[in-house]
């Protein structure tokens, strides 16, 4: 008896729709799709450039962020839009810091669960390494 394995619609379509996006590095001279763009990089920002932001409707003059001067003339400039800017690039920010601790503390983790599962539970673990067999 064979087993005939199907893809399901969802992933098909899934499938369909990540194979549409392009990661495109994109600068200030290669915006040739659209005339209102907003791109905010936070690499680019520091602590002290948030505070700016918060503080200077000016957003022209920060260099983290890439837009036209016409967009930023608009809805960009009340405090409200400035805070959840500051905001999003500081938890950005935080992530970025955190990426490394994480991915460290998920790798041991996983050590560990499969080192448990490897050896059929905690005391078994314990009985393992008290006989001397392979862990």
């Amino acid at each position: 008896m064979t087993h005939k394995s199907t893809i399901s619609p969802f992933f098909l379509f899934l499938s369909k729709v990540f194979s549409s996006f392009h990661i495109v590095r994109m600068s200030k001279t290669n915006m040739k799709f659209c005339n209102s763009y907003f791109l905010v990089d936070p690499t680019k920002a520091s602590f002290l450039d948030l505070l700016l932001l918060l503080f200077s409707s000016n957003l022209t003059s920060a260099r983290f962020i890439d837009s036209p001067p016409d967009t930023l003339k608009g809805f960009r400039r009340s405090f409200a839009s400035r805070w959840i800017l500051a905001l999003a690039i500081f938890l950005q920010k935080v992530l970025m810091l955190l990426s490394k601790p994480f991915a460290f503390i998920g790798q041991k983790l996983t050590y560990w669960l499969n080192l448990l599962t490897a050896n059929g539970g905690f005391f078994n673990l314990i009985l393992n390494l008290m006989s001397g067999e392979k862990i």
